[in-house]
């Protein structure tokens, strides 16, 4: 069984960083409604395999052991391994942990990497991607 000690504060973490709320979050893992991420949210719900499961299927890159444990990082993949990602991940990444890039000038570059790739299937995506992460440093460097 997980450690639940501070499950509620993880899961409530997750959600935040991905930049969903409990109904979005739950829709996207394959709940019908947000009532049982509601309640892990609370604290009045441990999470059950079945919840671990679903949030590992739809977000393989949270790392389930630090999820249920706290031990460990919130993602499995660090900033080195976005050379093996493909370009959405690489825009997910980035979203995710816009914290992290705050002070870091190569944010700019960044976006112009992934502004000038080619890949037509991905591009609208990657332009309202884009545009999330150019309204997100817009409002970082105001602050």
């Amino acid at each position: 069984m997980a450690n639940t000690d501070n499950f509620k504060d993880r899961i409530t973490q997750v959600i935040d960083t991905l930049g969903e709320n409990k109904n979005s979050f739950s829709v996207k893992i394959g709940l019908k409604n947000g009532t049982t991420v509601g309640r892990l949210v609370k604290g009045d719900r441990q999470p059950s395999f079945e919840i671990l499961q679903k949030i590992a299927v739809s977000y393989p890159h949270i790392n389930l052991n630090w999820l249920a444990t706290g031990e460990g990082n919130m993602f499995n993949h660090t900033y080195q391994d976005l050379e093996n990602f493909n370009k959405e991940e690489i825009l997910d990444y980035v979203i995710m942990n816009i914290e992290d890039f705050k002070s870091n000038p190569k944010i700019d570059a960044l976006y112009r990497i992934l502004k000038s790739l080619h890949n037509q299937e991905s591009l609208e995506n990657m332009h309202d991607k884009i545009d999330e992460l150019t309204k997100l440093v817009d409002e970082l460097k105001k602050k």
